[in-house]
């Protein structure tokens, strides 16, 4: 065990190696004035703490500690744990979305945007409730619809994604961003058109808070430090991913999975003046669900072992 001596030593090494400047002057102040690391240590553990609330997307945003520095957040959040014959909650949804909003509730958010459909705006309304605040109800975040006859559902519509690995993987069209929706059952299903309605809405929205879309990227025109928070659904959420990073949505549908109440954090870069882009800082993120020792839903996702009963299968 280390004495506090060394653990002290220890702690500024780790702020020196992750760059945390600010907190590290005060650190370095702290040390030349009394002689020793270890009466430092709460200013060490205080920089942690804020650090952490930020990796986590539990506290204030860097960027409005810093002002000179322009970052936009969105906040993509998935619905709770769903009742799908209700088109609600289920218990633990509910329980879900109490942690949520707790997490949610300690973020500076300029807006919420809501889809229009009940478990969406059901997980809303408790953070929502927390920040007296209200969300703008967007019918293109909506889950993403788009039926389409799928190779292994037997000429029955079905929605667009949870193709059998051994179907979609067969055709390189999918994996490419200027491609994929040249499938003829895409085609058919007229899943481009609308993908395009929902990413034409998200790029409008954007185009208001100063980011115009321009190719691949997007011209800063007003870059801020705003963050959006967007409750919506696993599907659509892919497809506003997709957009943003460039990349296939049938990549993003069928390589991951964001767990009922996960949050999937995405902020803008601008290495070079008036241009950003987006990159993706965390993915389906349910560290309020561990916090708590809640453990995440299986929905969204299949049975890892065909021995495996207990989970969902196909």
């Amino acid at each position: 065990m280390l004495g506090l001596e060394s653990r002290g030593k220890v702690y500024y090494n780790i702020m020196i190696g992750l760059n945390f400047s600010d907190r590290r002057r005060d650190y370095e102040k702290c040390a030349k004035k009394d002689g020793y690391f270890s009466s430092c240590l709460p200013v060490y553990w205080q920089y942690m703490v804020e650090i952490g609330r930020d990796f986590a997307g539990m506290g204030r945003d860097t960027a409005t500690r810093r002002k000179d520095v322009s970052i936009m957040k969105l906040l993509i959040v998935r619905h709770g744990d769903p009742d799908y014959t209700m088109d609600s909650l289920t218990e633990k949804g509910w329980r879900e979305a109490g942690l949520l909003a707790e997490r949610l509730a300690q973020i500076e958010t300029r807006a919420y945007y809501v889809s229009p459909l009940g478990r969406a705006k059901d997980t809303a309304s408790l953070t929502l409730n927390k920040v007296h605040r209200t969300a703008e109800e967007c019918g293109w975040l909506r889950e993403f619809h788009a039926p389409i006859r799928r190779p292994d559902a037997g000429g029955r519509e079905m929605i667009p994604w949870d193709w059998l690995p051994q179907d979609w993987t067969a055709d390189e069209r999918f994996f490419h961003i200027d491609r994929w929706q040249e499938a003829e059952i895409f085609r058919a299903g007229r899943v481009k058109a609308e993908y395009d309605r929902v990413t034409g809405a998200l790029d409008r929205l954007l185009e208001g808070y100063g980011y115009r879309r321009e190719g691949y990227l997007y011209s800063a025109e007003r870059p801020n430090n705003d963050t959006l928070v967007f409750f919506c659904h696993f599907g659509v959420g892919c497809v506003l991913l997709s957009h943003l990073l460039n990349v296939s949505p049938m990549v993003l549908w069928h390589g991951t999975c964001a767990a009922p109440s996960s949050v999937t954090t995405v902020a803008t870069e601008e290495r070079r003046a008036g241009t950003a882009s987006f990159r993706m800082l965390a993915f389906g993120d349910i560290s309020h669900l561990y916090h708590h020792g809640e453990p995440p839903a299986f929905a969204a996702r299949f049975r890892e072992t065909r021995d495996n009963e207990w989970e969902r299968q196909d």
